[in-house]
């Protein structure tokens, strides 16, 4: 058990010039849980730019320096600094929270659209 971000990703982080973290912003969702939970989101995130096929010539965070590289085995994915993987639980819980979001931001600009229709009419 341990304080999770829950928001954890690369723009809500702060680099130095050696492209190591000095610290962590927006802890309004911070809860207490387990710490995979974290890094599950952080590999997702990964993931989902290597889905989108994002070109190398873009702004692919993938490609920033700052972004750690990631190895799959059997084992799960990880991070190279981390001596735990992220097994499918976690990721899924990651994907889940990502698709609540993306519907919650669906949602929200249906609703603004109605009632920019209603407005003109």
């Amino acid at each position: 058990m341990s304080i999770l971000h829950g928001d954890y990703r690369l723009d809500n982080l702060l680099f130095d010039e050696q492209d190591t973290v000095t610290a962590i912003l927006d802890w309004e969702m911070a809860t207490l849980g387990e710490p995979l939970t974290d890094l599950a989101l952080l590999v997702a995130y990964r993931k989902l730019t290597a889905e989108l096929n994002v070109g190398p010539d873009s702004n692919n965070v993938a490609n920033a320096p700052a972004f750690w590289p990631q190895s799959s085995s059997s084992n799960g994915t990880r991070a190279e600094w981390s001596k735990r993987a992220v097994h499918g639980f976690h990721l899924g819980l990651a994907y889940f929270k990502l698709i609540t979001i993306i519907e919650g931001i669906h949602y929200r600009n249906v609703q603004i659209q109605a009632q920019e229709l209603r407005l003109k009419t």
